[in-house]
């Protein structure tokens, strides 16, 4: 698994590594790290990988005696918490986490927690007494609210199913799909469906959208089936593509659909844009219907890949859809969206998948075969507008003491569709509050200011809430000022490309530009409180700036 990427620093990675085979190890141009394990064999891991230069940054090894130790899933929150889903094999210990025995006695499915030094803090379990969340894919995503929750998928095997205080979960064929929720401290689950048709059936993928605030689930069943909270489906035909929306408000799904034909077809991976648009990768060994007007042929060989994009609002309609044949086998196993906002608007699809095929059509391009099968990697463009204007963009975000009270003062471009802007601030960098409320102009270049004259602490953090006129959001960086004689250091933008500005330095005091890794790049005189300072010949990565007094802040450059 290939987990996110955390404000464009660290990238999470996961998978299995035999710990009793050698010395497993993660090797990459600036280190080699040997995967440790409390189990034997085939086990669980996950790393954290620098985006910088590459290098594992931490490595943790996990599982049990048995054979079944695999990550199947990774999420990240905005704390830098990593979740990982998968399953194990057989008790294990992990500092100070003990996980108990599985149910059964092949494997169940977990969802652990990591802290962002790599400790594990919480591992939870559940599954039936037979195979679970084993050679499929398992999703995990994080998603955001007022209550933010955890939401994975995949199978149980064929037997009664037990997810914390949700027991008695029949079985209804053979594998059946499971989508559980849990609070992101992994005290419980919060919910657990498990449902299926009488043959076999699994949730390979899961993503959060935020244009419309609900998690899409993509698989395959095996005949007829209903999801929990939506009408029965019938089945086209072998196994057919499963694609759903589920809530986490309301703790079921929205809708759900099916596509297919008379053979066997597969939705690998499901991702979102955040804006209106939603990508469906799989495979088809044959004629495949997803709509009126949205359809596949026969197949040129054996399966056919197939990229098709939906509108997530209401009943899921397909819009268009890509094809990539050839006389073998062709199969689109995970899809990315990468929107690009400047200099113009660009929406850009990236697959990945297998092909055994000796000659592969990828719209004009042709991909040979070097034996057996072979990796691609592919990328398209999408020229579909977009359900709602792209977010404003925040240029600068910065503050100082002024005498008795904090002035914020921050600027954006593209203002189009934003509503307000919420002034929030904080105590201790963790527990907002929004203070104040300003409406936003609406043009193309704005400026904004905002004195706080309340009492303060030694140190007061703020933020900026963004909020769309349809209620969505993001926020800003988080500024911190301090309560001193002097006036705070802000540095900003973050992420930068070329420069960055710092204000509020004391002049004759001295500054560290530093690596994440602690490697002095600069020694800075201040000689004047405000002024830019060059990053172009950096590459791109998390950087710190320490003050003479100890203090720091952290930079991205992108």
């Amino acid at each position: 698994g290939l987990g996110d990427v955390y404000k464009r620093q660290f990238v999470w990675v996961g998978g299995s590594a035999n710990v009793s085979v050698g010395a497993a190890t993660i090797t990459s141009s600036t280190n080699t790290v040997t995967i440790t394990s409390p189990g034997t064999g085939v086990d669980n891991f996950v790393a954290k990988l620098n985006c910088s230069n590459g290098a594992t940054v931490w490595q943790q090894g996990f599982g049990g005696s048995g054979a079944s130790d695999l990550v199947m899933g990774i999420c990240i929150d905005p704390s830098g918490f990593c979740y990982v889903s998968g399953s194990y094999s057989g008790a294990f210990t992990l500092g100070a986490i003990s996980a108990p025995a599985v149910a059964g006695t092949i494997s169940d499915m977990y969802i652990a927690k990591f802290a962002p030094n790599g400790t594990m803090i919480r591992f939870i379990k559940g599954g039936s007494t037979v195979q679970d969340m084993v050679n499929a894919g398992g999703g995990l995503v994080y998603v955001p609210g007022s209550t933010p929750a955890i939401v994975a998928t995949g199978h149980v095997g064929a037997a009664t199913a037990t997810f914390g205080s949700f027991t008695g979960l029949v079985n209804s064929g053979l594998n059946d799909a499971f989508l559980v929720e849990i609070d992101t401290a992994l005290a419980g689950f919060t919910n657990a469906l498990v449902f299926g048709s009488s043959g076999g059936d699994e949730l390979l993928s899961a993503v959060y959208d935020r244009y419309t605030g609900n998690v899409f689930v993509s698989g395959f069943c095996s005949g007829n089936i209903t999801f929990p909270g939506t009408a029965p489906l019938t089945g086209l035909g072998g196994q057919d593509i499963i694609i759903a929306s589920y809530s986490v408000a309301t703790n079921n799904f929205l809708w759900s659909s099916l596509a297919g034909g008379p053979a066997n077809e597969r939705g690998w991976c499901v991702t979102s844009d955040g804006l209106g648009g939603l990508f469906l990768s799989g495979t088809s060994a044959g004629a495949c219907v997803f709509g009126s007007s949205i359809s596949m042929p026969a197949n040129a060989g054996l399966n056919d890949l197939f990229i098709v994009r939906y509108n997530p609002t209401g009943t899921p309609t397909p819009q268009w859809i890509l094809t990539a044949t050839s006389s073998g086998s062709e199969e689109a196993r995970s899809i990315a969206s990468y929107v690009e906002t400047t200099p113009s608007y660009l929406q850009q699809i990236f697959v990945t998948g297998i092909t055994n095929g000796s000659s592969v059509g990828f719209g004009s391009t042709t991909v040979g075969n070097d034996g057996g099968s072979d990796f691609f990697l592919a990328r398209l463009r999408d020229n579909t507008p977009p359900l709602f204007s792209l977010p404003l963009h925040l240029v600068s975000f910065s503050g100082s003491r002024q005498n008795d009270h904090h002035q914020l003062q921050w600027k954006t471009t593209n203002e189009v569709n934003t509503n307000r802007f919420e002034i929030q601030s904080s105590s201790n960098g963790s527990n907002f509050v929004t203070i104040a409320t300003l409406s936003a102009n609406g043009k193309a270049e704005n400026s904004y200011a905002y004195s706080d004259t309340r009492t303060f602490y030694d140190k007061m953090y703020y933020r900026l809430k963004m909020v769309d006129n349809d209620e969505k959001f993001t926020y800003s960086n988080i500024l911190r000022i301090i309560n001193s004689k002097d006036a705070a250091l802000s540095i900003y933008p973050s992420p930068a490309k070329d420069i960055i500005n710092i204000t509020g330095a004391k002049i004759g005091s001295k500054l560290v530009l530093a690596d994440v890794n602690g490697k002095v790049l600069q020694n800075i005189h201040v000689t004047q409180s405000s002024f830019t300072l060059q990053m172009k010949s950096y590459p791109a990565g998390l950087y710190v700036i320490k003050t003479d007094n100890g203090e720091s802040q952290k930079i991205i450059k992108e």
